[in-house]
């Protein structure tokens, strides 16, 4: 069964706690003081389902790519840790599924903390919407029709992501990202969700 968004982003921020004892905040200049980096990467669509809840979608293939802007610094602190919580990017993003499935479109705002030889580690939290299936429509006989899809209940949901990546020098990037949509049993009765695995490239300017 898929995980709610509730748990992934309690998992995912306690892994950023974890890692705050060595984290050191973002680099924060951009493109025109606007733009800070720029990412593209290619996605696992609708993966890690259970054998119950296969679908259609499963494992085909997203194009994804993310803007990232200058941090928006709400307050300042000393400590490394804090202050790249205090200094979160507004971020925008999509994801285009090659098969014809669900494709989406995002925005929130992600954090970043360095962990060291190069290594870095971002958690993102925002707000998703997409053109898939919000739930099966009924037969004649009133009951629910199986046709493969995921429902995912509501048109806006939920979004959660992680990259855990390697900077090759100030500008270029590689990361291994996860992400994860559903309305959290909120927004809708129905909340099959999804999930998303895969690569990214990041270009940043400085």
């Amino acid at each position: 069964m898929v995980r709610s968004a509730l748990s992934m982003s309690s998992a995912a921020f306690a892994l950023a706690l974890v890692l705050g004892g060595i984290a050191s905040p973002a680099q924060a200049d951009g493109l025109g003081g606007i733009v800070s980096e720029v990412r593209v990467g290619v996605l696992d669509h609708d993966a890690a389902r259970d054998n119950q809840t296969k679908t259609k979608e499963e494992n085909t293939v997203d194009i994804n790519g993310e803007l990232l802007f200058t941090p928006v610094v709400v307050g300042v602190s000393e400590t490394p840790f804090l202050q790249s919580i205090l200094a979160p990017r507004p971020m925008v993003g999509f994801s285009a599924n090659t098969a014809g499935w669900t494709n989406n479109g995002y925005g929130g705002l992600s954090w970043e903390w360095g962990l060291g030889a190069g290594f870095f580690f971002d958690f993102a939290f925002g707000m998703d919407i997409h053109d898939g299936q919000l739930k099966a429509n009924k037969t004649a006989t009133g009951a629910f029709e199986i046709d493969g899809r995921p429902n995912l209940g509501s048109r806006v949901l939920f979004r959660e992501a992680i990259d855990l990546g390697y900077r090759i020098d100030p500008v270029n990037s590689l990361s291994a990202y996860a992400a994860h949509i559903s309305n959290a049993g909120w927004l809708a009765s129905q909340n099959d969700g999804m999930n998303f695995v895969g690569v990214r490239y990041g270009f940043r300017f400085n």
